[in-house]
């Protein structure tokens, strides 16, 4: 939570810190998955900037796609859809319909 207040800030004091290669912390809270990387290519929170901006990334094209889905098809009007379920199983139910390739027709 810290280094996402940090990202999300604009902040540049810690850069040092957190994306020099070979220079860690464990103090900083790393990830798992950093110990798994190429220490030689990777720094202690670039997977974690990169974790961000993918979501980000997801909740636009999301919102996109509400946006489209309110608007419908000008023939047969707006698409009304109401989710009654959690937004886990939306999200779960959206990752499964993408890996199937399935489409809205």
């Amino acid at each position: 939570m810290v280094f996402y207040s940090y990202y999300r800030t604009d902040s540049t004091h810690l850069d040092h810190t957190y994306f020099v290669r070979g220079k860690y912390d464990t103090k900083l809270g790393l990830d798992t998955f950093y110990f798994e990387t190429d220490r030689s290519f990777s720094t202690s929170h670039d997977y974690k900037v990169a974790k961000i901006i993918a979501n980000d990334l997801i909740e636009e094209y999301l919102s996109d796609q509400l946006i489209k889905t309110a608007i419908g098809d000008s023939q047969t009007g707006p698409a009304i859809l109401n989710w009654t379920g959690s937004k886990s199983a939306l999200t779960e139910l959206i990752y499964a319909l993408h890996s199937q390739k399935q489409k809205r027709r």
